[in-house]
């Protein structure tokens, strides 16, 4: 969760990046310094961080998932668990 937390303005920054230039979306950001700045100077850190809280339910059970499975794997070609 904490590596989520810190690089969720950096997914916010993809995002919009992928989404400019669409039909209905004009092209506002250079790159993405430029991108993750104006977020900042117009929304501020909210605007950084939104859309966090579903990003992060969908993470919890993403890892767990991942964990669970590697497990699994390691159990079926004879390395001890951790």
């Amino acid at each position: 969760m904490c590596g989520s937390i810190t690089t969720y303005p950096l997914v916010v920054a993809r995002t919009r990046l992928m989404a400019q230039g669409m039909p209905g979306r004009p092209v506002k950001y250079n790159n993405a310094l430029h991108c993750l700045m104006t977020i900042g100077r117009e929304e501020g850190l909210r605007g950084l961080y939104r859309g966090l809280v579903p990003g992060l339910m969908k993470t919890i059970p993403s890892v767990s998932i991942g964990y669970a499975v590697y497990d699994l794997c390691r159990g079926l070609v004879g390395l001890p668990a951790m």
